[in-house]
């Protein structure tokens, strides 16, 4: 060791002096840091052990502490933005999704002594997909005992979607959107609903927002509200309770409180520009922990109100009802009865 250290040159005895001291720093390092994750790992509340990190909450909270911390959020959300007002009734739309489940079980939580509340599930016919879906629905509106209603758009218009999306040369998505939002408010009228809530997240809107960002859409962004409110009336009020909630909320809100959902991916959403959009978006939540609530409330409070105070009076804001059917619309044919014209003929 010493011969080899002899003939070892001064630049190589430096290094490795430097090396053997490094080692040291990295081991010390490394003991601090165990120290510092095991402070990390506890609750924020409670200090029991913690099940999850909420970066841009800079809190960690166990799985007692979570559900409390969304049923709160929730709540905030409702009242911040004035969605509900005690003794109105609420249609939930339920897909199956985790959105939707966290929803609709977070809602009777909220709700189940100040509001009469309705949950209904639009059957898509999308072969395994909407069976797994309606026997989802199906169990946990059976769990946590409320009125609900299961609508199959293959017995109440005569099509599918499969049929609808061979037929017309759209989006699927698009197509389904615009089926869901006409169930839903033709259930609403028919029921005398207040608001119609659906499982829209933080994620989802804000990658709504960039769309339309991208898009120029104008029209579309002075859509984009927490809380739409009735502008006809034959158009419900739409809320969007969990719209600052994020995806991975609503997930681990399910796992946390037993609630099953649809795991598997709806087989026309794999290819939509929408989830390309929602990873580009996880990756800026990723670089800077915030971004997601800061788009949408800065949007929300801010952007939302220039483009109203400037773009009301310009954008196409004229309501005629449709020939066919009486639904408000901008054209003489609305975009349902056009759709379903295609599909059927």
């Amino acid at each position: 060791m010493l011969y080899s250290l002899c003939l070892m040159s001064l630049d190589m005895m430096i290094l490795l002096i430097f090396a053997l001291e490094y080692k040291y720093q990295d081991r010390t390092r490394l003991r601090k840091g165990e120290k510092q994750m095991r402070k990390k790992s506890k609750c924020s509340m409670c200090k029991s052990k913690a099940f999850i990190s909420l970066k841009y909450a800079g809190i960690r909270l166990c799985k007692e502490h979570f559900k409390t911390y969304f049923i709160n959020r929730v709540a905030k959300t409702i009242k911040k933005y004035q969605m509900i007002k005690h003794n109105e009734k609420i249609l939930i739309g339920v897909s199956g999704g985790k959105d939707s489940i966290a929803m609709l079980h977070a809602l009777t939580e909220i709700l189940k002594d100040t509001n009469e509340l309705m949950a209904v599930h639009i059957d898509l016919g999308i072969n395994e997909y909407s069976t797994k879906s309606r026997e989802i629905f199906n169990q946990i509106c059976s769990t946590i005992k409320i009125e609900n209603k299961v609508i199959s758009i293959k017995e109440k218009y005569g099509f599918t979607i499969n049929e609808a999306v061979r037929k017309i040369r759209r989006p699927p998505c698009s197509i389904c959107g615009l089926i869901k939002r006409r169930i839903l408010n033709e259930y609403a009228l028919e029921i005398n609903a207040d608001k119609i809530a659906t499982g829209h997240t933080l994620d989802d809107e804000v990658t709504f927002l960039m769309l339309n960002y991208i898009n120029g859409n104008i029209n579309m962004l002075l859509k984009r509200k927490p809380h739409l409110p009735k502008i006809h009336e034959k158009l419900i009020a739409r809320i969007k309770p969990l719209c600052e909630i994020s995806d991975l909320e609503t997930q681990i809100y399910c796992l946390i409180n037993n609630l099953k959902y649809i795991e598997i991916p709806c087989p026309y959403a794999q290819d939509s520009p929408i989830l390309k959009f929602k990873k580009i978006i996880m990756q800026l939540e990723e670089i800077r922990p915030g971004t997601k609530l800061s788009l949408l409330r800065n949007f929300t409070n801010k952007i939302y109100k220039a483009l109203e105070s400037h773009y009301s009076d310009k954008v196409d804001q004229k309501i005629n009802e449709c020939i066919k059917c009486g639904y408000p619309t901008s054209q003489d044919l609305c975009a349902f009865c056009r759709l379903k014209e295609k599909v059927l003929s």
